[in-house]
């Protein structure tokens, strides 16, 4: 879209691949330039990343504004490139109040506030993301939602939900943090009740594949249980296409894509107030709801995920509410906007 009205685009990145995820290297459309460095791990397949400044880089291309996504240390060079010139930036940040957490080391604290003291607008993910922003100082006009993308293009053949093997599905690395632990619970109860007879848990790496399957076992659902490799994105559709539920009980997700990509395939999904995109896709009550922590909180779950399994019409009304929710998740939306956001700063200084 930039190219088409005569403008020019790049993109500098800190990392060969996604650490996040296990899409394949993009090769793009656009130049791309990725800042020579090392990465320190940081557990929970993250890792900080410290690289040459991108200075020079931005130097060489002369933009007109720049997208700053996050708090690393590339990030914070470019924002003082930026002040130093008077080139306006916006901070691109899908986390909020729950992903908080990370910016415990004083520095990084310090490199954030930093930014975000100087930033001319920001982008969030959604609406707890906007919330974040605006308690951080940035003028709540200048604080646009743009959604994310699913992670792959979604088939038009799906099957209808009563013709999927899996009631119930995980997809996602087994940790604690993403709530693992409690969907196990969670699955062992509903197959005792009857709900459940038929479970997926797919995105385990073959690392993991012991372990996952003795929690299994020890959960009592290991006959109704069937494990799927992790699989590149592109390969992800047909293991939600399966499913009638997904479930993600997240203790900290500050977007959660699986929620989109479960709905993106006609999959009802079911997560926890911890989960970013929960707030905008889902209903509080029915299909977001707190992190159970005692029994009264697993019962809640239980009830919600029972109510959509056996309850066609219930179901039917949370699958086309949540479809509703995600026709903003497409990538050309998503540039759309971002060019907007972008034009709007540049607008206000000129």
């Amino acid at each position: 879209m930039v190219e088409d009205t005569g403008g020019a685009f790049r993109i500098f990145r800190t990392h060969k691949t996604e650490p996040q995820r296990s899409w394949p290297d993009p090769s793009g459309r656009f130049s791309q330039i990725i800042l020579p460095g090392f990465h320190i791990p940081l557990g929970e397949n993250r890792s900080l990343a410290l690289t040459r400044s991108p200075a020079s880089h931005l130097a060489h291309f002369a933009p007109d504004i720049v997208l700053i996504a996050g708090f690393g240390p590339a990030m914070w060079l470019a924002h003082k490139w930026c002040r130093a010139r008077n080139i306006p930036y916006i901070v691109r940040f899908d986390g909020w109040a729950a992903s908080d957490g990370a910016f415990k080391n004083p520095i990084r604290r310090k490199m954030r506030r930093d930014i975000l003291a100087h930033a001319h607008a920001g982008i969030a993910a959604g609406t707890p993301g906007a919330d974040w922003f605006i308690d951080h100082g940035v003028a709540a006009d200048q604080v646009s939602i743009i959604p994310i993308a699913p992670s792959f293009h979604p088939p038009s053949n799906l099957p209808a939900s009563t013709s999927r093997p899996h009631d119930l599905l995980w997809c996602g690395r087994p940790t604690d943090a993403k709530g693992f632990d409690h969907f196990l619970i969670l699955a062992a109860k509903l197959w005792q009740s009857g709900v459940v007879k038929s479970i997926a848990i797919a995105g385990i790496g073959p690392a993991d594949f012991k372990t996952v399957q003795a929690k299994i076992n020890q959960a009592g659902i290991g006959e109704i249980t069937t494990l799927i490799p992790a699989v590149p994105a592109d390969q992800l559709a047909p293991i939600y296409g399966r499913a009638k539920l997904f479930c993600l009980p997240s203790r900290s997700d500050a977007y959660g894509v699986a929620v989109i990509d479960a709905i993106s395939c006609q999959t009802v999904s079911l997560a926890s107030d911890q989960t970013g995109c929960a707030h905008d896709m889902l209903v509080p009550g029915e299909t977001m709801l707190p992190l159970p922590s005692s029994l009264a909180g697993y019962d809640a779950w239980v009830n919600a995920a029972t109510k959509l399994l056996s309850t066609p019409d219930y179901y039917a009304h949370h699958l086309a509410r949540q479809t509703a929710a995600i026709t903003g998740n497409d990538p050309e939306n998503i540039a759309r906007q971002t060019l907007v956001a972008c034009q709007k700063v540049l607008l206000m200084r000129a």
